[in-house]
């Protein structure tokens, strides 16, 4: 009589089928961390251009605002559209502080 031949499960079936499932999910981990890594690139070269920009706004306007405030255009604003002229020595009045506290205007 001829044994019988069982068949028996390969061992290394299920090493195998674990070894492939961990290195597939090995993968997608990899693959999602690169994906973040270079989303965040993305967005930190879109922070930086725009602080370039909102800088190089900030120097115009530190421009303007220095323009605005000087003295020769000021003077210039007052004389054209205020009519407001520098006073004369015979217009200049010096009004002595009262020490008390009191106005120089009232009564006394």
């Amino acid at each position: 009589m001829v044994p019988e031949l069982r068949k028996c499960p390969p061992s290394g079936w299920y090493v195998g089928v674990l070894l492939i499932v961990l290195f597939a999910l090995a993968a997608v981990i990899h693959v999602r961390s690169r994906h973040l890594v270079v989303q965040s690139g993305y967005r930190l070269s879109d922070a930086t251009r725009e602080h370039e920009r909102l800088m190089a706004d900030y120097r115009k306007l530190q421009v303007e605002v220095a323009t605005l405030k000087n003295p020769r255009r000021l003077r210039e604003l007052a004389a054209s559209s205020l009519n407001l002229f520098e006073p004369k020595a015979s217009q200049i009045v010096c009004v002595d502080e009262e020490p008390e506290g009191k106005l120089a205007l009232q009564n006394k």
